[in-house]
């Protein structure tokens, strides 16, 4: 419970940067590790170019489990061995956990954002508000609009309201109250998994370092004579190692961590096994392949075209999409942010020693990508923020630290 709430007091109060989250290097919840509250770092443009338009591209806030499948998962293997009596002392409580943990996922809803996913949008929107207040006021007085984007997910749709309430809440209103929110369930993306990216899962799972780890989570729970008749050791560690993670996403509207069932020296086995799954699925996958890419292409076309109209004319000071991590997974990889470019041959199986990807910066819960596009006379400027700091995209030429020209940055990232 201390370390509980050691990680409540940097999510809600911190002012440091995200990484100052009280968690290990290998940041064990992996892509459901809650956002945190990073300084929002922008930097002042060259000297004479203005801001004319702000696009974003986000993963929802924290939330419950999409559904309560793993749950029965684990509560049936749970009782299998209750009735075999097979449980261990620590494992008897086991089943009453994941209930109390059911009872706060059903007041959320499955698949909803929690409390603490509404904090975090709520602090985004907080923070964009101050780090652009002077254009955003002068949007609001141009009679300019924002665009917001959601999918048909119920937990874009409410972590678009904690953030529109924030710019409300810093005087905003005009400008939210001519602003649209429409519905596109295409910013949804589904796995792009090939048959070699699928070899390389397979051969991760495989490891004998997952294996292991997984039989010490099962082993904390059941006897040794039950975790050796366990058919799939590892999708059954895995079934409680996602709880694990998607606890602190839960941590304002349940106490339960399930910590005590994760030894420590399992979680970097699991949490690269399941950062290695993630990293086939929906970020930079094998050399020479791009299928995880496919569902970022549209985004990007979407970005250069909203890009195009604001020049042009158009009133929108900003676009604002609320998506998934199947969504920023992706289309961080696309644009080649440094650290989420990185691909792999298909031999040189995903691992922490080989890559730099972490499903924690890459896919973490209110994760954020951020382009600023900046005018000076025909000129035009576009700088990048993950997770509300600056990055550099890999394989581009910057025309100044952090800022990169439109028709360069066009060049580099089309097709």
């Amino acid at each position: 419970m201390r370390r509980l709430a050691a990680v409540l007091s940097a999510l809600i109060l911190g002012s440091g940067a995200a990484s100052a989250i009280p968690l290990p290097p290998e940041q064990e919840f992996t892509n459901q590790t809650p956002y945190g509250t990073p300084d929002a770092s922008v930097v002042a443009p060259p000297e004479g170019y203005g801001l004319i338009q702000l696009q974003t591209v986000s993963r929802h806030g924290a939330r419950s489990q999409t559904s309560d499948t793993v749950e029965k998962r684990v509560l049936a293997l749970w009782e299998k061995a209750r009735k075999k009596g097979k449980l261990t002392t620590l494992g008897k409580g086991l089943k009453a956990d994941v209930q109390a943990f059911q009872v706060a996922e059903r007041r959320v809803g499955y698949g909803d954002l929690s409390k603490l996913g509404a904090v975090e949008w709520s602090g985004i929107g907080t923070r964009w508000a101050a780090a652009y207040e002077d254009f955003l006021e002068q949007a609001q007085a141009d009679g300019d609009t924002i665009s917001y984007v959601t999918t048909d997910r119920q937990r874009t749709v409410d972590s678009m309201t904690a953030q529109r309430s924030a710019f409300r809440s810093a005087g905003l209103t005009a400008l939210d109250d001519r602003s649209t929110s429409t519905v596109d369930p295409s910013l949804y993306g589904e796995s792009g998994l090939t048959t070699k990216g699928s070899t390389a899962v397979r051969k991760i799972r495989a490891r004998d370092s997952v294996k292991d780890a997984s039989k010490a989570l099962l082993k904390k729970i059941y006897t040794s004579s039950f975790v050796k008749t366990i058919d799939d050791p590892v999708a059954a560690a895995k079934d409680v190692y996602a709880l694990y993670c998607t606890a602190p996403g839960m941590a304002l509207d349940s106490d339960v961590t399930f910590a005590k069932y994760v030894p420590t020296a399992a979680r970097i086995s699991l949490s690269q096994l399941r950062d290695g799954e993630n990293f086939y699925r929906y970020g930079p996958g094998i050399t020479g392949q791009r299928s995880s890419f496919d569902h970022a292409d549209p985004v990007l076309k979407s970005f250069f075209s909203e890009i195009d109209q604001r020049i042009a004319g158009g009133g929108e000071a900003a676009v604002i999409r609320h998506a998934h991590g199947e969504t920023i997974m992706p289309f961080a990889a696309r644009i080649r942010i440094v650290g989420a470019d990185q691909q792999l041959a298909a031999t040189s199986y995903y691992s922490y020693s080989r890559s730099a990807w972490r499903g924690s910066v890459q896919g973490r819960l209110a994760g954020n990508i951020e382009w600023a596009l900046y005018e000076k006379g025909d000129d035009h400027l576009v700088a990048v923020r993950q997770n509300e700091a600056p990055v550099r995209l890999a394989g581009c030429d910057a025309t100044a630290t952090w800022f990169y020209d439109l028709d360069e940055l066009r060049s580099c990232l089309e097709p």
